[in-house]
């Protein structure tokens, strides 16, 4: 999934994208469900608040839940087409004329 991040990507843009990319990378083994995120800068860093990390969270379950509803609605589209196609009678042939009998 491309985040399309630039470095002039506003900082709280930034912090939701690297949450999500946290998540993703959850599916991989070795990356655990805790997450604990700092922005780092100006000499020092500071922990971001729990209710930011919560309201990332709402974010991309509501984002995910959509894209699941638009892919299984793309699904659905496509298997009625593939349903239409695939029970279609095939063409029937051309009649022979009586000079190719």
């Amino acid at each position: 999934m491309l985040q399309e991040h630039t470095r002039a990507s506003p900082m709280m843009e930034t912090l939701y994208r690297t949450y999500v990319a946290k998540k993703c990378a959850e599916t991989t083994p070795g990356v655990g469900p805790r997450t604990d995120m700092f922005a780092v800068g100006g000499g020092g860093y500071l922990p971001l608040p729990e209710v930011m990390i919560r309201l990332f969270e709402d974010t991309r379950e509501k984002a995910d839940k959509a894209g699941s509803m638009i892919r299984e609605a793309a699904w659905e589209s496509t298997k009625d087409f593939l349903d239409r196609i695939m029970t279609r009678p095939p063409p029937a042939e051309p009649k022979k004329s009586e000079e190719e009998t």
